[in-house]
């Protein structure tokens, strides 16, 4: 928030602040933890003596190289896979493109709970400087209302709407209606997000 020009310290600045540190504290001091003790001898003194122990058994070689082909193998076979579906949904009349289409949407949802969550972080980070757009893509037009009022209760106001993906409308007049009645219980900026079949 910004107060003739100048920024001024808000509380949930802190709160990020703390939430940072308390993940490297988790994260980093662990791995800090053991690469000291991996590198520390018995007697004293530094050594990568244990390093070259541990990748001189052959069990062990063996198992790094499998985990890494592994690694790769499904690195690449997603890479490939979501590219040419990629392709295909956006460059061609390819079969079924509705049916891949509504899985990719089914990967990223989450529940509305977590949206908000999502969200919320999303908007500390950005310090209110910007106007955060939050996708909001529901069933239904009471499920989007509800969605929009839960974000609305944590200050964010700005919503990009998608028409339900698995019931499109029959008619023009029915996603006129739909967005009309949302439009008339939520009090936020409302941006249409257009899915060509609905």
């Amino acid at each position: 928030m910004k107060t003739n020009g100048k920024r001024t310290f808000q509380p949930s600045y802190l709160l990020f602040l703390l939430v940072c540190l308390l993940i490297m504290m988790l994260v980093l001091v662990p791995i800090g933890y053991m690469v000291v003790e991996s590198i520390t001898l018995e007697e004293g003194g530094v050594s990568l003596g244990n390093f070259v122990k541990y990748f001189s058994r052959s069990g062990i070689r063996e198992s790094l190289m499998n985990t890494l082909i592994v690694a790769l193998g499904i690195g690449t076979f997603g890479t490939l896979l979501g590219v040419t579906l990629a392709f295909g949904v956006s460059r061609t009349n390819m079969r079924f493109k509705t049916l891949v289409k509504s899985t990719i949407i089914v990967a990223i949802m989450v529940s509305p709970r977590q949206r908000v969550m999502i969200a919320k972080m999303a908007s500390e980070i950005n310090f209110n400087r910007l106007p955060l757009l939050v996708g909001v893509l529901e069933q239904n037009s009471q499920a989007v209302i509800e969605s929009c009022h839960a974000l609305l209760d944590q200050g964010l106001d700005h919503f990009v709407i998608t028409p339900p993906y698995y019931l499109p409308f029959t008619t023009q007049a029915e996603l006129v209606c739909h967005y009309e009645r949302i439009a008339s219980h939520v009090p936020g900026n409302i941006i249409l997000y257009n899915i060509p079949q609905n």
